[in-house]
């Protein structure tokens, strides 16, 4: 490989992570801004049981049960997904289209305390001017 060959490979990667930096059609970056959240269900908690994020942030919750079946629910976003009890984990992921805050409950009956186990999705609203 010569000096050539080591410098075209350098200008591809470069033209490679441009375009991945690109903007779409709708000026925002090609890559939203996605917050990752690592969640454990087990009778009766969510933990953590708080989420913040801004308007427009991609979402991710990678949730796993530590006990048994449980059901990750927010009714007013449409969402719910089982939990195995398993322990393997499940990905649940939306956007954040709209500022509120969003109870987050179990979906799955899991015993005496189902009812208690709760969390919230906190949407902040977007900086006007910004998208």
């Amino acid at each position: 490989m010569g000096f050539r060959h080591g410098y075209r490979s350098l200008i591809a990667s470069i033209a490679f992570v441009a375009l991945a930096i690109v903007t779409t059609g709708s000026g925002q970056a090609a890559q939203d801004n996605v917050r990752e959240f690592q969640v454990t269900a087990k009778k009766y908690e969510w933990t953590p049981s708080r989420f913040e994020v801004n308007e427009g942030d991609t979402v991710r919750f990678i949730v796993h049960s530590t006990d048994s079946k449980h059901g990750f629910g927010i009714k007013e976003l449409d969402v719910k997904q089982e939990v195995p009890k398993s322990g393997e984990p499940v990905t649940i992921e939306l956007v954040a289209s709209r500022p509120g805050e969003f109870q987050i409950a179990c979906s799955e009956w899991c015993g005496k305390g189902h009812k208690t186990m709760k969390g919230v999705l906190v949407v902040k609203p977007r900086a006007s001017g910004t998208r």
